[in-house]
């Protein structure tokens, strides 16, 4: 696939950013998402707090700006933060370190924001659609029927709902 060697080429060439275009994910989708996501950030605080990230074992919700610290500076925006669900729990042979971020995240319900929670999911579930592709066409293209790039493919299409969604404002 040669947007994967695109993709490849730009991230081994210290590009820090890149837009990925033409990727079928549906405009109205986009659109849908975000409006619902300037609504989000725009409901009162009580209201985002029902979502608050604190209430998540996952770290997954609403923070207010100022809480999250990067290189030990407060950073001076709000952000939501969501992954794909997963049931909570500890999985075989995996410390508690890397399944304390696997659970479920949090939705503003109806009553706060309708359709916030259907949109989020169809957004995340066409995002993996589209990394899907990539990792189908990457593994396609490095050496194809070897073992470690069929291991490597199995262990991807494994976990491949592992999507995150992160806006901020």
């Amino acid at each position: 696939m040669r947007i994967v060697e695109e993709i490849r080429q730009c991230c081994h060439s210290g590009c820090s950013f890149f837009y990925l275009v033409n990727h079928g994910i549906d405009q109205n989708l986009i659109d849908d998402v975000e409006e619902i996501m300037r609504a989000a950030f725009s409901l009162p605080t009580d209201q985002k707090c029902k979502i608050d990230k604190r209430l998540s074992p996952h770290f997954r919700g609403w923070e207010r700006a100022g809480l999250e610290m990067t290189e030990g500076r407060a950073d001076p925006r709000e952000q939501i933060d969501m992954w794909s669900d997963f049931p909570s729990g500890r999985r075989p042979g995996k410390s508690e370190h890397e399944d304390r971020l696997l659970g479920p995240s949090q939705y503003f319900g109806n009553d706060v924001l309708p359709g916030y929670e259907r949109l989020t999911k169809a957004w995340m579930a066409g995002c993996c659609g589209v990394c899907e592709k990539l990792l189908e066409g990457e593994n396609d293209g490095a050496n194809a029927g070897a073992k470690r790039g069929a291991k490597r493919g199995a262990e991807r299409r494994q976990e491949k709902h592992t999507v995150g969604l992160a806006a901020w404002r």
